[in-house]
């Protein structure tokens, strides 16, 4: 047998071990979100229940967490990971080029997305919810313009998280999801009296999570990727990012248009019916 097939044959277990490891730290975080995303939806029954309240934070959360799916964890995630692992295999430093002009570009990106979110919400938003009172449409508009920002920071978080990925640290990707449900739930008690109308607490709590998504990955970036601001514009890895991420965009749309067409018929029955449906 040959130094070369006894080498890989001793390599293995590490390897399989290695597996394992990564298979445990990703099902387990992975796990645990969901515990708390149910445990923020208990938390949220019992402080609001089926209200009117209720009934516009989920319009108005509707929307930015669907340009999250489309834009952040979903395409641009997807798309991203596999050219930068390509270039890192051959030439790590054209991959950090090309991590850095991704971020730069969502540094543009994102904030201006954020801008005409927050600017037009009074007139797309009557749209996903046509049935609203002229008081509930106006409450759903400010939590819109609140909760847009959420957008801005799982964009960037989701970049962080497509380079952890491909430098196989699989940890922080898997457990940053955990802080937006950890800063729903507690926004949800601790903020609850600051407001005259409750509901902004859990807006709020949208964008701590958010942050929290954001911030606890850049520990474990120091010593693999540190972003220096760049943009090639005709990087040819940019053009095929774009590519590859049209598709997804269009794809998860389709998906999205049932739960677009349920709350947008809901929001004409009785206050408390979108409540009683999510």
């Amino acid at each position: 047998m040959s130094m070369e097939l006894v080498q890989q044959k001793e390599e293995r277990p590490a390897r399989d071990l290695l597996f394992l490891k990564n298979v445990a730290v990703i099902s387990g975080s992975t796990a645990l979100s969901k515990i708390l995303g149910l445990v923020r939806d208990v938390v949220i029954a019992h402080l609001f229940g089926a209200s009117r309240a209720y009934d516009a934070y989920l319009i108005a959360f509707m929307i930015p967490h669907l340009l999250r799916r489309l834009l952040a964890e979903g395409a641009l995630s997807s798309a991203f990971i596999p050219i930068f692992t390509e270039r890192l295999a051959t030439d790590p430093t054209r991959a950090s080029r090309f991590a850095n002009t991704v971020f730069t570009g969502a540094l543009f990106f994102f904030p201006g997305l954020v801008f005409v979110g927050i600017a037009l919400a009074p007139f797309y938003v009557p749209f996903f919810a046509d049935g609203f009172s002229p008081e509930q449409l106006d409450l759903t508009i400010r939590l819109t313009q609140i909760t847009f920002p959420f957008i801005a920071l799982v964009g960037l978080a989701a970049i962080f998280m497509g380079v952890l990925n491909s430098y196989e640290r699989f940890f922080a990707p898997a457990f940053a999801p955990v802080l937006f449900n950890v800063g729903v739930i507690l926004s949800a008690f601790a903020l609850l009296s600051f407001f005259a109308e409750p509901i902004y607490a859990l807006a709020v709590g949208i964008l701590i999570g958010g942050l929290g998504q954001l911030l606890f990955q850049i520990p474990y970036l120091k010593d693999k990727w540190r972003y220096r601001p760049q943009l090639e514009l005709r990087d040819e890895g940019l053009h095929k990012l774009v590519q590859l991420m049209l598709p997804s965009v269009v794809g998860l749309a389709i998906f999205q248009i049932n739960s677009i067409v349920d709350n947008k018929l809901t929001s004409h029955l009785a206050n408390g019916s979108i409540s009683a449906l999510q």
